[in-house]
């Protein structure tokens, strides 16, 4: 595993030369969680490992716009950056989870796959979860795609070590079960959003639109699907 120091060197430059979010299009993705997550007069969002925060900024937008009055974000990043156009949204930085409070939304896409430990930060996000909150999560799920491709003679980088850990349908299938947390319910699970747009990148789009698609009838019983996401709530008592 690589050392702290190095991922800490590695991260500081991750966005030098591109945007501070890993997807076109932040406000398909914004819009795609804010979704899932019933509106409260009080939203309080945890953006861990979000780059420079713009999609928990675009998401905390959402929230105002359906009947939220007070929004605070709270962005946990190397590169966290971000300012809010909007005065309603309190904007916080950190370079770690140490004294956090408790939030309705807690973000953690794309991000716990680069951590060498990742069971006690995961712990430590659900447990920031408020009562009647919701988790939520991006992983990759490319190992069963990069044996099949091996077996073909192809190549698959799973860009180390940026990449450290598969997390796919069988890891968050039990990981409520390993929380040891009867206050946590999974109630979503399945392929991610598609990454990329058709207009800017559509080799790519249809390539991981073609290998996702299959699982809404296979089921489990179809394991290429390169990414998944998760959505965690914790009871209201």
């Amino acid at each position: 595993m690589p050392t702290e120091a190095a991922l800490r060197a590695y991260y500081r430059r991750y966005y030098e030369h591109g945007s501070g979010v890993t997807l076109h299009g932040p406000e398909r993705f914004a819009d795609h969680i804010a979704r899932q997550v019933p509106v409260r007069p009080m939203m309080r969002v945890l953006d861990f490992g979000g780059g420079d925060g713009s999609v928990s900024l675009l998401i905390a937008e959402h929230f105002l716009a359906h009947g939220t009055t007070d929004a605070e974000v709270l962005i946990v990043d190397y590169n966290a950056c971000a300012r809010s156009p909007q005065p309603e949204i309190r904007v916080r930085t950190a370079d770690t989870l140490e004294r956090i409070d408790r939030y309705e939304l807690v973000l953690a896409s794309a991000i716990l796959e680069h951590i060498p430990h990742p069971q006690p930060v995961l712990q430590k996000l659900l447990s920031a979860v408020t009562p009647g909150g919701f988790f939520y999560a991006r992983t990759p799920a490319m190992a069963p795609l990069l044996e099949a491709m091996a077996r073909l003679g192809l190549h698959g980088d799973f860009t180390f070590p940026g990449h450290l850990h598969d997390m796919g349908e069988r890891y968050w299938s039990g990981v409520v079960d390993r929380m040891g947390d009867s206050g946590l319910q999974l109630v979503v699970s399945r392929p991610s959003l598609i990454e990329t747009k058709f207009g800017r990148d559509p080799v790519r789009t249809l390539a991981a639109f073609m290998v996702k698609a299959p699982w809404r009838a296979l089921g489990r019983r179809w394991p290429y699907v390169g990414g998944w996401e998760v959505v965690i709530r914790r009871g209201a008592s």
